[in-house]
């Protein structure tokens, strides 16, 4: 458990080392993991951590595919621009493995490689809490899985009146229901979206403060996935 605040809340929390073994308060700016703490906020980087990954060869099989494919499902943590490639990936079966084996190991390579050379890193800046809402945004890729189901995603964003904003959190997942229709498969992304957006702003309310709720509905293409899945699609 990582902690940080301000001089009340380290007073608050002295009566904690005789319950739980903590290490040593360090001030700001401080480095924690894949964490960075300063007086401005709080960032959260795996780029390091995806340096050190090595890309599968051509001849790879399925259980390394699998533990490579295991590696990078962490980014689903920090990284939203391969969220999309992320959830798509883990629904790769051993059938489609064997179906499309270079095409999937092409794909998590590419996935692999545009993640080192794009480093992102999330920025959770301060805010003003009088001016606070969140906000969402949603898309639908209508039957672009190997099943040709629909993949839906969703983003949501704390912001204040002042230009700052961060994510709270960031999804991409396959459709549970049926979408016969782009806009079939776009309400269904936007009414996930939007009870996330609930569920965030009473989080908030009932913390003290009030916010409002802010819709948007755009195209995510080029924030949660990097480019076009590349699989063949059956015809």
């Amino acid at each position: 458990m990582l902690r940080a605040g301000s001089t009340d809340f380290r007073e608050h929390c002295r009566k904690t080392p005789s319950t739980f073994e903590m290490s040593e308060q360090d001030e700001l700016p401080c480095d924690f993991a894949v964490f960075k703490i300063s007086a401005m906020g709080f960032s959260m980087d795996q780029n390091q951590y995806l340096r050190n990954l090595e890309s599968l060869p051509a001849a790879t099989t399925f259980p390394e595919f699998r533990s490579m494919r295991m590696k990078l499902g962490r980014l689903g943590n920090s990284r939203a621009d391969c969220a999309i490639e992320i959830s798509q990936l883990l629904q790769v079966t051993d059938a489609i493995f064997e179906e499309h084996h270079r095409d999937i190991v092409k794909r998590i390579n590419r996935m692999k490689k545009f993640a080192v050379e794009n480093p992102v890193s999330l920025k959770f800046p301060k805010l003003n809490l009088d001016t606070i809402r969140v906000i969402g945004f949603s898309d639908a890729s209508f039957a672009k899985n190997y099943h040709l189901s629909s993949q839906l995603g969703h983003i949501v964003f704390i912001a204040d009146g002042e230009g700052n904003a961060a994510p709270i959190c960031f999804k991409s997942y396959k459709a549970r229901r049926v979408s016969r229709s782009v806009m079939a498969a776009k309400v269904i992304a936007t009414r996930s979206m939007w009870a996330t957006v609930s569920r965030q702003s009473c989080r908030i309310y009932l913390g003290g403060k009030s916010s409002s709720s802010s819709l948007r509905i755009a195209s995510l293409s080029s924030i949660l996935s990097p480019r076009e899945p590349a699989h063949p699609r059956k015809g």
